[in-house]
């Protein structure tokens, strides 16, 4: 369930959370080019066993920047979201984490910039609002604290960053509500 797909010029992955047990594995296929033809290629349950209750949440994000470079974020608990990165189309992962105090985070959003950086947001709980907050990672295993997304400082529920590239540089989008 979940599946989210991240392509580039060259190579695609593919990734997907499968549930049993009220535990949440994360699986990955990655579409490449092996020097004569494409192939698919599957990494079952690189991450996981992650424990939930209630509905089946969505705790994963994928990126993948022009270098081919794979990462995948994961709530693994309310405090941590660990990122998942491969250098070598998705044959292998290595794990770091980002911890984080305060309220629990939610709804991670993983993206490749425009110059090979990553960005991941997450929204956080504050007394019945959310505060959006982002961490960035120039080589995808080594990630800055999180901080408050200032331009939504004035705004009450930024929620559902969308970031994509264009020839100037990043755009992001998110829903929010103005307040003065």
């Amino acid at each position: 369930s979940f599946a989210s797909a991240s392509p580039t010029s060259n190579n695609k992955i593919i990734i997907w959370q499968e549930v049993k047990d009220n535990a949440i594995w994360i699986s990955a296929a990655s579409y490449i080019f092996t020097g004569r033809s494409y192939e698919w290629q599957t990494k079952e349950r690189f991450a996981g066993h992650f424990p939930f209750s209630g509905e089946i949440p969505q705790i994963s994000s994928l990126a993948m920047n022009k270098n081919g470079q794979i990462a995948c974020a994961v709530i693994t608990d309310t405090h941590t979201i660990s990122i998942f990165t491969s250098d070598d189309n998705g044959k292998n992962f290595v794990q770091s984490n980002i911890k984080h105090q305060g309220e629990p985070l939610l709804a991670p959003r993983l993206y490749a910039l425009s110059n090979n950086d990553f960005i991941i947001f997450a929204s956080e709980g504050d007394d019945e609002s959310f505060l959006l907050k982002y961490s960035l990672s120039k080589d995808g295993y080594t990630w800055q604290d999180f901080l408050p997304f200032e331009p939504t400082k004035n705004m009450r529920n930024p929620f559902v960053p969308v970031l994509t590239q264009t020839n100037e540089g990043d755009l992001l989008v998110f829903q929010a509500s103005y307040s003065s």
